[in-house]
């Protein structure tokens, strides 16, 4: 049973460097294992829902950012919409015009 993005999340969240920064590997590598070629799609939703879950609570900037990233990796064109909506945020524009700029390129 895999550890769920949103509880990865609240550990790269904490204090301890060493167990946010595994923490954060972790979450990336669940992504890019759902987005490799005959992955399950009932997977990559999930995914998807709880990395948009972190962009919306008020963990730390630098997780949703991360959150943000694997959004850009895992999502398609029709997610571009979700992303829009925080293109204003000052903290995380950047952030969001990479992440749509790669799902714009992407299926």
């Amino acid at each position: 049973m895999r550890e769920t993005l949103l509880s990865l999340a609240d550990t790269m969240s904490g204090s301890d460097r060493v167990k946010a920064k595994a923490a954060k590997a972790i979450m990336a590598q669940q992504v890019h294992a759902a987005c490799a070629p005959g992955g399950s799609a009932k997977l990559r939703a999930e995914l998807l829902r709880e990395l948009m879950a972190i962009l919306v609570s008020k963990r730390p900037r630098l997780v949703r950012a991360h959150a943000i990233e694997l959004i850009g990796f895992l999502g398609s064109k029709s997610d571009d919409k979700a992303l829009a909506r925080f293109a204003a945020d000052p903290e995380l524009k950047d952030n969001i015009k990479m992440a749509r700029e790669r799902l714009q390129r992407g299926s």
